[in-house]
């Protein structure tokens, strides 16, 4: 179980362009922490494990080897035709880590993107169920508008 964990951490970090101490700085663990995790001469605990799924956006299972796959990341285009903005605004906002549904790496002078499909649709579903709030609640304002004239 530790060299799984161990294995998957180091393949996701390098899929992702992400150094550790750059996950240390996610995460909030120490450097020297996060190395003896990806050396597999330690085991994190639970709270550790789900910290550094939460920081990597992925699946807990995925890195204790309960889930063999990861989901894929969304494309940018497809996204920013989803949210309604431009690819460019999207880049941006992900290199400023504006939504919470993915994130920017800049490695080897170029930046690589990964958006998570899980929190991308339940950020869409989020952000609907504001728009149908707000627009609930600007019919009882005209409505109650309405009535006091």
């Amino acid at each position: 179980m530790i060299t799984m964990l161990a294995d998957k951490l180091k393949q996701i970090l390098s899929e992702r362009y992400i150094s550790q101490a750059d996950l240390s700085a996610k995460t909030g663990i120490s450097r020297a922490r996060i190395s003896m995790y990806c050396s597999g001469t330690s085991y994190p605990r639970p709270n550790a494990v789900k910290q550094i799924a939460e920081a990597l956006n992925v699946p807990v299972g995925w890195l204790t080897g309960e889930v063999k796959e990861i989901e894929p990341s969304l494309s940018v285009p497809k996204v920013a035709r989803a949210l309604g903005v431009l690819p460019q605004a999207l880049r941006e906002g992900l290199k400023r880590c504006i939504y919470p549904f993915g994130y920017a790496v800049f490695k080897n002078g170029k930046y690589k993107y990964y958006i998570s499909p899980t929190k991308f649709e339940a950020y869409q579903k989020h952000d609907l169920k504001g728009y149908e709030q707000r627009d609930e609640k600007r019919e009882r304002d005209i409505h109650v508008q309405k009535r006091s004239y």
